[in-house]
C-alpha cells in the first residue's frame, strides 16, 4: 500500500478554513493586540470584518477594568506555564450586549513570533438552560421539602442510588450514609416487599410501564412503623433489543398520620352503620331548591316498600295517613319561624300493603348565608312497637284502676258476708277469702291484666291443702285464660271449696283426693269447671246453705252469669260451676 502523502497548507487553504469555522477565532499579541479575526468572531461580536484588529482583546470583554486585569493576569500566568487556558468568561458586543462563552487559548508561533490563538462559542443559550434547569431544581426541592416529600433516583446501569435527605429521614437513615438495595429491602416492612417488588417490576417493564402510586409500610432502624406512598417512573431509551429502562426516579412521601386518620375514619363509619343499623334508622337528605332526595337502603324498609323498590318523593308523600303530611309541613314552618334548625315528630304511615306504621322523624335544616333553607337531613325510625307499647300501657293503666276498684268491692263484699263465732275464726275466714283474691290478682299482674291462666291460679289456691302430697290434687283441661273478674271469682270458689274439703270432706282424711276437671271455653261454648272429691269421710246434703255454698254462688254468678251446682254424693261432693262466654268471662285466644 502507498502511503499518503502529508498534504500542504497553504495560506489560502488555512484562511479557507478558518472562514468557514462556526467557532469565533482570534489570533493576539502577547501585549493582547487583536491580529487576525475570523467571520465567525466578527460576527459573534457585532463587528464589521478586520473592525476589532489592532485593538486590545479587553474590548471584548465585559468585566470592570480592575477585574479584567486580573483575569487577564491570570490567563497569562495560565499560558506561561502550561501553553494553553480553557473556561468561560462574560463578553460585550460592540452594541453593549452581554454574552458567555467558552473559549481555548493557546500559545503558537507566527512567523516565528509568539501570539495567542483564541477559539471560543456562544454558550449564552445553554447557560440560560443550564441557569433555568438549577433554579427549576431549587423549586422542586424547596417544593418537596416544603410537601416533606423524599426523592429518589436510581441509574439502573450503574446501581447506583440516590435518597434525598428528607427520604433518609423518612426512612430513619443517617444523612450521610449511602443507599443500596440491601438497605432498601431491610427497611420495607417484609409484609410488604413482595408487592414493591411487583410494583418495580411493572414500572421497569416497557410493555407495562405502571407508574402508579402505591402504598407501604416501613420499619425505620429504632423499630417504629410508618406507612409511606410512593410514586415512582421510569425513563427508558432505545437500545438494539428495543426500549429499555435506564433509571427510575420517584418520590415518597410519609403518610401514617393519614392511613391513622383514614383508619379512625373507616372505624368510625362502621360504629355510625353499625348503631344505624342496630336503631333501624333511614338516613335521608334533600335538597331545598332541587328536591335531589337520597336515602340509605334501610328507608324501603322502613316505608314498607320492596328493597329494590325506588320510591320517589310523590310516592312517599302519597302514602302518608290522611292529614299528616300538613301536619308535618305545619311543623317544618313553626320551626322556620322560631329559627330552629332541628325538629322532630311523630306520624302515621300507611304501607303499601295498607298496614299502619308510627314513624319517628328526625331533622336538621341548614341554611345559607341569608337564612333561606338550604335542605335537611335526617332520620325516620319505625316506632310502631313504641306506640302500641304506650297504648297497652295506657289500657292497662285503665284496667288496674277499674279491677282495683272491682276488688275492693269485692273485699267489701267479702267482709259483709263473712259470719262466723268468734273474732279468731272470723280472722282466719277472711284471711284465707283474701288470699284467694290475691292469688288470682297476683298471677293477673304477671300478665299484665290481660288474662290468668286456670291452671296456675287452681293450683295457687290448691297448693297450701296439699300438705306435701302432690297426689292430692289432680287437674286436667285445656289451656283456658280467664279475664281478671272470672279469674277473682273462680279464685274465691276454688277457696270456698278447698276450704269445705279441708274441714269436712276429701282433704281432711289422708287417703282424700280431689279431681279438678274443665271443658268447653270456646267461642260459643260456656266454660264448665267441675270439682270431684273422693276417698274422703262420708258425707251428706246439708240441712240448710251453709255461708261457703252462698259464696261460691255469689262468686260465679252476679255479672258473670254463671252457676253453680252441688251434688252431694256419699263418697264426696261434685260441684260443677259455669260460666258463659257472653259475659266476658274467658279471654280471647292468644291475649295471654
Amino acid at each position: 500500500m502507498n502511503a499518503i502523502a502529508p498534504l500542504n497548507l497553504d495560506d489560502q487553504l488555512c484562511r479557507t478554513l478558518l472562514e468557514s469555522m462556526s467557532e469565533g477565532v482570534s489570533l493576539a499579541t502577547p501585549d493582547g493586540v487583536i491580529v487576525y479575526t475570523n467571520p465567525a468572531e466578527d460576527r459573534m461580536y457585532g463587528y464589521a470584518p478586520g473592525e476589532l484588529v489592532g485593538q486590545h482583546v479587553s474590548v471584548q470583554h465585559a468585566y470592570p477594568p480592575e477585574e479584567n486585569a486580573r483575569l487577564v493576569g491570570e490567563v497569562i500566568a495560565t499560558l506561561a506555564s502550561s501553553g494553553e487556558w480553557r473556561g468561560e468568561r462574560r463578553n460585550r458586543r460592540k452594541t453593549g450586549g452581554e454574552f458567555y462563552t467558552r473559549a481555548r487559548i493557546s500559545v503558537v508561533k507566527v512567523n516565528g513570533a509568539v501570539h495567542w490563538l483564541c477559539v471560543q462559542e456562544d454558550i449564552t443559550g445553554r447557560r440560560s438552560e443550564d441557569a433555568a434547569l438549577k433554579e427549576s431544581e431549587g423549586r422542586l426541592a424547596l417544593a418537596a421539602a416544603a410537601a416533606r416529600i423524599g426523592v429518589w433516583d436510581w441509574d439502573i446501569a450503574t446501581g447506583e442510588i440516590v435518597y434525598s435527605d428528607r427520604a433518609k429521614a423518612i426512612c430513619g437513615l443517617p444523612l450521610g450514609q449511602p443507599v443500596t438495595h440491601e438497605i432498601i429491602a431491610a427497611v420495607t416492612h417484609r409484609q410488604d416487599y413482595p408487592r414493591t417488588v411487583e410494583q418495580v417490576r411493572r414500572a421497569l417493564d416497557p410493555a407495562i410501564r405502571d407508574d402508579s402510586s402505591y402504598e407501604y409500610r416501613i420499619v425505620r432502624p429504632d423499630g417504629e412503623v410508618r406507612w409511606v406512598k410512593a410514586h415512582g417512573v421510569a425513563i427508558f431509551a432505545e437500545g438494539p433489543d428495543g426500549p429499555k429502562a435506564v433509571r427510575y426516579v420517584g418520590t415518597f412521601e410519609d403518610v401514617t398520620e393519614q392511613k391513622r386518620v383514614e383508619d379512625e375514619l373507616r372505624r368510625s363509619r362502621a360504629r355510625l352503620t353499625l348503631a344505624i343499623d342496630a336503631g333501624r334508622m333511614a338516613v335521608w337528605s334533600i335538597d331545598a331548591e332541587s328536591e335531589d332526595f337520597v336515602r340509605t337502603p334501610e328507608l324501603n324498609r322502613v316505608l314498607g316498600f320492596p328493597d329494590d323498590a325506588r320510591p320517589t318523593l310523590d310516592d312517599i308523600r302519597a302514602r302518608y295517613a290522611p292529614g299528616e303530611l300538613d301536619r308535618i309541613r305545619a311543623e317544618v314552618q313553626n320551626a322556620l319561624a322560631r329559627g330552629d334548625r332541628f325538629f322532630e315528630i311523630e306520624f302515621r304511615f300507611i304501607w303499601p300493603n295498607g298496614e299502619l306504621r308510627w314513624l319517628l322523624l328526625r331533622a336538621e335544616i341548614s341554611f345559607n348565608a341569608a337564612g333561606a333553607p338550604l335542605g335537611a337531613i335526617g332520620v325516620i325510625i319505625d316506632i310502631t312497637e313504641r306506640k302500641e307499647a304506650e297504648e297497652r300501657l295506657k289500657l292497662l293503666a285503665r284496667e288496674v284502676d277499674h279491677r282495683a276498684n272491682n276488688l275492693l268491692t269485692v273485699v267489701q263484699a267479702t267482709v259483709a258476708l263473712t259470719r262466723a263465732p268468734s273474732a279468731k275464726a272470723l280472722k282466719e275466714i277472711l284471711t284465707g277469702r283474701i288470699s284467694a283474691l290475691a292469688h288470682a290478682h297476683q298471677l293477673l299482674a304477671q300478665a299484665r291484666w290481660e288474662g290468668a291462666d286456670l291452671r296456675k291460679l287452681v293450683e295457687e289456691e290448691l297448693r297450701p291443702f296439699e300438705l306435701g302430697q302432690g297426689r292430692r290434687i289432680k287437674l286436667s283441661g285445656p289451656t283456658i285464660a280467664l279475664r281478671p273478674q272470672a279469674a277473682q271469682s273462680v279464685a274465691m270458689a276454688m277457696h270456698e271449696l278447698a276450704t269445705n274439703a279441708a274441714k269436712y270432706g276429701a282433704l281432711s282424711a289422708p287417703q282424700g283426693q280431689v279431681e279438678v276437671a274443665w271443658r268447653g271455653g270456646g267461642e260459643r261454648e260456656p266454660l264448665k269447671l267441675v270439682w270431684i272429691e273422693r276417698g274422703g269421710p262420708p258425707v251428706a246434703q246439708p240441712a240448710g246453705r251453709g255461708l261457703g255454698m252462698t259464696v261460691v254462688e255469689r262468686a260465679v254468678g252476679g255479672g258473670l252469669q254463671g252457676s253453680a251446682r252441688f251434688d252431694w254424693r256419699p263418697d264426696g261432693l261434685v260441684c260443677e260451676l259455669t260460666l258463659n262466654l257472653a259475659s266476658g268471662a274467658l279471654a280471647p285466644a292468644g291475649e295471654r
